[in-house]
């Protein structure tokens, strides 16, 4: 089992098959345990293989494998509790196949309130399944909001140093939510889902945009449907927010380059930290892949009316002028 779980890790599914399957030969006649052990690591084992295989192409998983992930979320067998990595990697495989339906509705609720992983893709589902319905996604959208808003809390401690002096601690990765950060991050990179990734990532360009002294706004796709305060604002790590949309919208670009409202984000974020020839850079970038490289008009929801101010903006920081007809043009 051993060698199987390190093939797996270094992503040779193949031995790892023929591992795991000998392992549960060996195992079945004696122990139902360790078979049901067994079971469990060869269907996490089928998941990274599609997932890598013919998932990369969009084809869906076989109906088999879909029972088999909802059949784990749903099993209770006495001393073999739930596998996080796993549990994790199921909730992961349903939202990247739209299986929503199951996700809200059929998904069992005591799994919902003890799994972290389980709870945030029930969240996650629901929100996504109710766009673009303004007033009924905007209920779901608030419980999902006020989940990550927790995750990105610090928890405060104040220390006397040896001069008497109270000192206020900030601990980045908060025990106030359902899980750490890094942990949310880590489970966001599992998915490929377009409107799941952009859902998740318009909540956090809402929480990067709610600090107080934010000077330039980002803009992203359903971000209306999100609360406009927090009543807390101070107990929000925005830095750590700030880290987190950089490192989400990367992640979604390497999903899908041509996204071209993603692409819109990354530019604001680079025109938000001055880096103006990035910003630039991606603006047009956006509008070359939404109009046959400027063949034709781009969509005014691409370059609203923020976007081309800031296009402008961009070329004068940046000396990039032109001479039209005796008078200065961008």
């Amino acid at each position: 089992m051993a060698k199987g779980l390190h093939c797996c890790a270094i992503k040779d599914f193949v031995h790892a098959k023929q591992l795991f399957a000998a392992c549960l030969e060996l195992v079945t006649e004696f122990s139902p345990k360790l078979r049901q052990v067994m079971l469990n690591e060869m269907l996490l084992l089928d998941i990274y293989t599609h997932e890598a295989g013919a998932g990369v192409s969009g084809e869906r998983p076989p109906s088999d494998l879909i029972s088999r992930v909802r059949g784990y979320l749903e099993m209770r067998v006495p001393d073999i509790p739930l596998r996080q990595v796993i549990a994790e990697e199921c909730v992961a495989f349903l939202l990247n196949w739209r299986e929503n339906e199951y996700l809200t509705m059929q998904v069992p609720l005591p799994l919902v309130q003890t799994n972290p992983y389980v709870k945030l893709g029930q969240l996650l589902a629901a929100t996504c399944k109710e766009l673009p319905g303004p007033k009924e996604s905007r209920r779901t959208a608030k419980d999902l909001w006020e989940v990550v808003v927790q995750i990105c809390s610090v928890s405060n401690q104040h220390k006397r140093g040896n001069d008497g002096r109270v000192s206020l601690i900030k601990h980045r990765e908060s025990t106030l939510g359902i899980m750490y950060r890094s942990e949310l991050l880590s489970f966001i990179k599992k998915l490929r889902e377009p409107l799941v990734l952009t859902t998740i990532l318009s909540l956090f360009v809402k929480l990067h945009n709610v600090r107080e002294d934010i000077v330039n706004d980002i803009a992203a796709e359903h971000i209306s449907i999100w609360p406009s305060s927090i009543p807390n604002l101070q107990s929000v790590d925005f830095e750590a927010v700030a880290v987190t949309v950089k490192e989400l919208v990367s992640y979604a670009l390497t999903i899908n380059a041509n996204n071209h409202f993603w692409l819109i984000i990354q530019a604001d974020i680079y025109f938000a930290t001055n880096q103006y020839s990035a910003a630039l850079h991606y603006y047009l970038q956006a509008g070359a892949v939404c109009s046959d490289f400027f063949n034709k008009m781009v969509p005014p929801d691409v370059y609203t009316d923020q976007v081309i101010k800031r296009m402008i903006k961009c070329c004068s920081l940046l000396n990039c002028h032109t001479q039209v007809r005796g008078e200065t043009g961008l």
